[in-house]
């Protein structure tokens, strides 16, 4: 270190000598400039001293501490990222820590039962992933998962994606204490699933082209399109739809009620969600839809504007209308029990909830 020592002196030297000097401006970095040397900085928290045997290796006798054995390689894998939308913008600490608890649940039964398949949760976030051997046990966990997220009101949205996946098990993270958790794991499969999530809008999950030809090559499973992206179906049970319809368009309504609101950053995302449930089931979407219009908490001038961004006009044959006036006489717990869910997201803005709190149906 002496060596190093010197030939800093020697810089400073010749700088010093040529009059350059530091001088801290208004942004409270350091700038060269002719003004008296400032003393060094010394901060008040040190570094961690270090601990063990501290010595000079050869390169030549480098070694990485990975274990070669406990290191897990999958050329050929799927790999989905699952996120919880508007998860940072919730403000009720109760509903966040429900939140998590219900989101991780699901998928913590679904990979209990397929042990073939590897998972990791961090707060709103989930990395599951299979070789492609196991990609309908992968593809099957993510539907029950998705199956409970709807019942309780938790928009998830996923990108699934094949390529390559690796975990990396070394001798230090062995012997690391239980204050520490973690699994090093990357590959391209990682990466493009992020990045898949990330480009969509709504809570779907969206996969890479590789994927889905992949999905409908070897399994049938019907891809569907939005703009740009693949959409892998979530589900097909009429009542899942429902929560998921229902749930999602009773948001768009309060939504809607207010002013400018069209263009309200979770609007496309929401109706996303309503025409994926209309393409895989329209008979269920359009009678979840005309329940909710036909129910106190919308207005003439919002179904107006359902209209408008529906781009059609809602079906009014006698059988459907029969069929809601039905379903809300037999059916109004459970209505209610769905308008509750879509205004428990705390993410939705205080105003909007305010405005609502008084809403009941009759």
């Amino acid at each position: 270190m002496s060596d190093h020592n010197n030939v800093v002196a020697r810089i400073s030297a010749a700088y010093e000598k040529k009059g350059f000097r530091f001088q801290s401006r208004a942004d409270n970095l350091l700038h060269g400039s002719k003004v008296p040397v400032k003393d060094q900085t010394r901060l008040p928290i040190r570094p961690l001293p270090r601990t063990g045997i501290v010595g000079y290796i050869p390169l030549s006798k480098l070694s990485s501490g990975v274990i070669r054995k406990k290191s897990i390689s999958i050329p050929d894998a799927v790999v989905a990222y699952l996120d919880i939308l508007g998860f940072s913008q919730k403000k009720n600490q109760r509903e966040i820590e429900d939140s998590l608890l219900d989101f991780a649940g699901p998928l913590t039964a679904a990979l209990d039962e397929r042990q073939k398949l590897r998972g990791t949760i961090f707060s709103d976030c989930a990395f599951v992933s299979a070789s492609k051997e196991n990609a309908a046990d992968l593809l099957s966990a993510l539907r029950y998962a998705f199956v409970s997220w709807t019942a309780d009101g938790i928009p998830v949205r996923g990108g699934i994606a094949v390529g390559k996946y690796k975990e990396t098990q070394t001798y230090y993270l062995e012997r690391v204490r239980d204050n520490f958790i973690s699994r090093l794991f990357h590959g391209s499969a990682v990466t493009s699933a992020v990045r898949t999530e990330q480009s969509g809008e709504g809570a779907l999950l969206f996969a890479t082209e590789a994927c889905s030809r992949f999905y409908q090559q070897r399994y049938g499973e019907p891809i569907y399109t939005l703009g740009a992206g693949r959409i892998i179906g979530w589900s097909d049970d009429p009542k899942t739809l429902y929560w998921f319809a229902g749930v999602s368009f009773v948001r768009i309504l309060r939504l809607l009620s207010l002013k400018g609101a069209e263009t309200h950053p979770i609007i496309a995302a929401l109706w996303n969600n309503v025409k994926y449930s209309m393409t895989v089931n329209p008979d269920i979407t359009w009678l979840v839809i005309s329940v909710i219009l036909s129910s106190p908490i919308a207005s003439n001038a919002i179904r107006s504007k359902v209209r408008a961004s529906l781009g059609v006009d809602i079906p009014r044959d006698s059988g459907l209308v029969r069929m809601t006036r039905d379903w809300l006489r037999k059916n109004k717990e459970s209505l209610r029990s769905l308008v509750d869910i879509a205004d428990m997201d705390s993410s939705i803005t205080p105003l909007l909830r305010k405005k609502h709190a008084k809403d009941r149906l009759i």
